[in-house]
């Protein structure tokens, strides 16, 4: 037998195996069951000295994508609430997005005062705070 001919005798038997591997097998897993934020906080790893504390979440925010704070301690969030909510980005382009500003009235770090900063933004990407 030639060369070439068994080369391509080789090359049709592992043809199958070669296909197999281009064409990895997802097989269906159950969905991920949403966690509240002292259910999460509990799977942080930190190193000793160091604490989690939550901020602000849902339904004060909605899809955050970036935060800055200020020179008073203010808490400013990017909210993308548009952002590839269906696989082919439908309505991405709706300005409904915004930025909140977060703080605490008392001055304990407990962020109990919410509203919106700016309404009916395009994809907010970045905040920046003056001093």
């Amino acid at each position: 037998m030639s060369t070439s001919l068994l080369a391509l005798a080789t090359l049709l038997t592992l043809q199958p195996l070669l296909r197999a591997q281009a064409e990895p097998e997802f097989s269906p897993v159950p969905p991920v069951q949403a966690r509240t934020p002292q259910e999460e906080a509990k799977t942080f790893l930190l190193p000793p000295g160091y604490r989690l504390e939550l901020l602000v979440s849902e339904p004060d925010i909605a899809e955050p994508m970036g935060m800055a704070f200020d020179a008073k301690g203010r808490l400013y969030v990017l909210e993308m609430r548009t952002y590839m909510q269906e696989i082919n980005g439908a309505g991405q382009q709706s300005p409904t997005s915004r930025v909140s500003v977060h703080w605490s009235s008392r001055n304990d770090g407990v962020f109990d005062q919410h509203r919106v900063f700016a309404d009916n933004l395009l994809l907010p990407r970045l905040a920046a705070c003056r001093t």
